[in-house]
């Protein structure tokens, strides 16, 4: 496409491109001085969009920056909003396993806090008794531990080897 351009010539008095072969010197030179005055505007034309493309990006730029900046934010709150449904979701759960799971939970620990209020309630009767033999016995309390002892050294001495 590049050769076949090169061998044409803007025709000044038909403003078409024709073939440069059959034209004279002075009819090609008017087509390449045609060829320049249509293409100078475009180059000036090409300038001035560019000035106005720079002052449009200084201005544009501002607002890109804003929209990048409220375009972060709005992410942002988009995940947030997700991770906060995603705890929403896990605690309805959660509920809901509780409140099925909860009252035999609470059941079974009311049962283990009775049975142990009751043994609590045996081994304070059973220390009140020991205590009150201890005290209550006086020198007989002694005497009996002492026999004890005696008892309690007895069968040690028996298990030593002679």
């Amino acid at each position: 496409m590049g050769n076949f351009r090169r061998g044409l010539v803007l025709d000044p008095a038909s403003h078409q491109w024709v073939s440069s072969d059959g034209m004279s010197d002075e009819t090609r030179t008017s087509g390449y001085a045609s060829m320049l005055r249509t293409t100078k505007p475009l180059w000036h034309g090409g300038y001035r969009a560019a000035k106005v493309e720079k002052k449009l990006g200084i201005t544009l730029g501002g607002y890109v920056s804003r929209a990048l900046t409220s375009k972060k934010r709005i992410t942002d709150a988009c995940d947030e909003l997700q991770r906060a449904q995603i705890d929403l979701e896990s605690f309805s759960r959660l509920r809901a396993n509780e409140s099925a799971v909860g009252p035999t939970r609470v059941r079974a620990l009311k049962e283990e806090v009775e049975r142990l209020e009751s043994r609590e309630r045996v081994l304070q009767t059973e220390y009140a008794e020991l205590e009150k033999r201890k005290t209550g016995d006086g020198e007989s309390g002694r005497a009996t531990r002492g026999r004890a002892w005696l008892k309690q050294n007895c069968l040690n001495e028996a298990a030593l080897p002679r």
